[in-house]
């Protein structure tokens, strides 16, 4: 095929991801040479000097692989993504004021919309001009700002690319997506010298030609394929970088909020926020990867599906990054000079407190929405104007009914942060109630409905969605703190229910410092069991062995029905093991010398 090899046999995406893996160890021992290198600094987070211009590298490849496709280097597409290079590369060197760089941004936009390119072709060239500005300039710097950690923007950008040129190659895309696909192979290729431990950053020559490719080549893609035409292509595009978005839309708001400059550097990205909660390095920037692949790939699913059920996934999608960007942006990340007050659900007016409840309202009326809309789909695999208008006739009715519901059987009362199996329970009875009535009154106002089945998808698909929205930031805690690895590690005696309970506190409260490594017990039927991720390790006659093996710093006896001289033996091997043995209780204590104050003053109050 074209994209793959041109008239004279050659394959220029190879050509560039071959040439990367070449010239980016010449440039790392050049940086080196010349002294261009990064130091380890306060707002920023490598700790050792890593050679810079990387991005040169990157750009060289991309060059070398034009040269059999030389009718590319005058492509509008191309020569913005020089400037930017070039604006890069000034700023690698001698730190351009913010306002020469966004020049150079707006000259680059200005090709690409000169070349008539749109963000939205259907908009109004008043409206789509300054969306279409905002678009290219906006991803760039979010490109930009996302080199933040090993391997992350490039492995961003690289994927987003990656897709984006393969759409194109698929809808005619012709060699635009030859270009596209260039700079995908050398970015992934740069990998390769860019993944922690990186032996060089790519600087914001790299960051700002790779943002600027990305941004520039889904507008292309928009230009080259009629169908994506209204606010299909806005989605479509928001699919491709949502990660980039996602993170300068957390940082910019978090810094507003606190008074701090969104342009300057600092550790409180999204990939800085994941390490905080205790992932490695390697596990956050593939994590993120991975978000970018799914993410791309629903704007895939959008060129195979119908406009209705792929905006439906994508406000899914949308409000699962609500839920995620909520939840990270209370970790406190920032220095007690930067860490001011900013407004969130726990600090509102208490006369708000109670109104904050419409929230919730307004996330099941959506929510609702979805997956009655997604359950006609499912059902009869495609989308009629027929569906549709069957849809809108009960969608009312339905909407009302279900809600009501939900307020009758207390969905609107319960703290869910600490929402257990009774408010799962009650989920699924509200939604099992509210579905049946639902489908009742469909088949009564239009004298039978199209499908029952459509309510039992209808059943299950809300019961994910409602119980997954209250339950979202319990999970995200639970995830994450399985991973936290702060504290001296400690060793649980007893994989009961005390066990568990000793283990929730531990994950749930940093301030103990304490960091479980696994369980021991004596039992044989729990041996090699898991309690939520963490594994039993051995009996009590192993305490020893398990604590040199895992290097135990402390051992938590979790069970208090232990007889005296069973606790006396756990001492006693401990004490031969050479760590420090504690008893985890969790009874209630009577605050005696309260209740005599009060008996006290209650007597005094008498005898007066």
């Amino acid at each position: 095929m074209y994209m793959f090899a041109n008239t004279d046999g050659y394959n220029p995406v190879l050509i560039a991801f071959i040439s990367v893996l070449v010239i980016t160890p010449v440039v790392i021992r050049l940086a080196h040479k010349c002294g261009w290198l990064a130091y380890p600094a306060r707002d920023r987070w490598h700790t050792q000097a890593v050679a810079l211009m990387g991005g040169a590298a990157i750009f060289a490849s991309v060059v070398t692989a034009l040269l059999f496709e030389s009718s590319l280097f005058l492509s509008w597409l191309f020569i913005g993504a020089t400037i930017m290079f070039l604006t890069g590369t000034l700023d690698d060197r001698i730190r351009l004021s913010p306002v020469v760089k966004l020049l150079a941004q707006i000259l680059a936009a200005t090709l690409l919309l000169w070349a008539g390119y749109e963000l939205v072709p259907a908009l109004p060239v008043w409206a789509s001009m300054p969306l279409t500005f905002f678009w290219i300039v906006g991803i760039t710097n979010s490109v930009n700002m996302l080199d933040n950690m090993d391997g992350l923007s490039p492995g961003v950008a690289g994927i987003g690319l990656g897709i984006t040129g393969g759409l194109l190659m698929l809808n005619g895309g012709g060699a635009l997506a030859v270009l596209t696909l260039s700079a995908a192979a050398a970015s992934l290729g740069f990998l390769f010298y860019n993944f922690n431990p990186a032996r060089i950053f790519m600087g914001d020559s790299g960051s700002l030609f790779l943002g600027y490719m990305l941004a520039g080549s889904i507008l292309a893609l928009i230009h080259s394929v009629p169908l994506l035409d209204g606010w299909t292509a806005l989605l479509v595009g928001v699919s491709l970088v949502a990660v980039p978005v996602f993170d300068t839309t957390l940082v910019t708001f978090n810094r507003l909020f606190r008074g701090i400059s969104p342009a300057k550097g600092g550790k409180d990205h999204t990939s800085h926020r994941l390490v905080f909660l205790g992932l490695s390095d390697r596990s956050t920037v593939l994590l993120l990867w991975l978000a970018t692949f799914f993410c791309g790939a629903l704007a895939v699913w959008a060129f195979y599906i119908e406009l209705i059920p792929f905006s439906l996934m994508f406000i899914l999608m949308f409000i699962g990054f609500a839920f995620f960007g909520s939840y990270i942006s209370g970790l406190a990340v920032y220095p007690p000079s930067q860490a001011k007050k900013v407004l969130s659900l726990a600090n509102l007016p208490i006369a708000l407190k109670s109104r904050v409840q419409f929230l919730g309202v307004g996330m099941d009326l959506v929510l609702i929405i979805i997956a009655f809309s997604l359950a006609h789909y499912i059902r009869f695999e495609h989308w009629t104007l027929d569906i549709e208008q069957s849809i809108m006739e009960v969608a009312p009715g339905v909407i009302i009914l279900k809600l009501a519901v939900f307020h009758a059987l207390g969905l609107y009362k319960s703290i869910w942060r600490h929402a257990g199996v009774n408010e799962l329970i009650r989920v699924i009875g509200a939604v099992g109630i509210s579905s049946l009535l639902a489908g009742m009154f469909s088949w009564i106002y239009l004298g039978g409905y199209l499908s029952i089945s459509v309510f039992i998808i209808d059943f299950l698909l809300l019961i994910m969605l409602v119980s997954g929205a209250r339950f979202a930031f319990k999970a995200l805690r639970q995830i994450f703190s399985a991973y936290s690895r702060g504290g001296h590690n400690v060793l649980l005696y007893g994989a009961g229910d005390s066990g568990w309970l000793a283990l929730s506190e531990i994950r749930q409260n940093p301030s103990l410092k304490l960091n479980p490594i696994g369980f021991i017990d004596d039992s044989p039927w729990k041996n090699h069991g898991v309690i939520q991720g963490l594994k039993v390790l051995g009996s009590g006659i192993s305490l020893e062995r398990i604590c040199e093996a895992y290097k135990i710093e402390e051992v938590l006896l979790t069970i208090s029905t232990l007889p005296d001289e069973r606790i006396d033996e756990i001492k006693s091997r401990c004490t031969r093991a050479g760590v420090p043995c504690k008893v985890f209780r969790s009874d209630f204590v009577e605050l005696k010398q309260t209740v005599r104050k009060a008996k006290y003053q209650k007597k005094k109050k008498v005898e007066g």
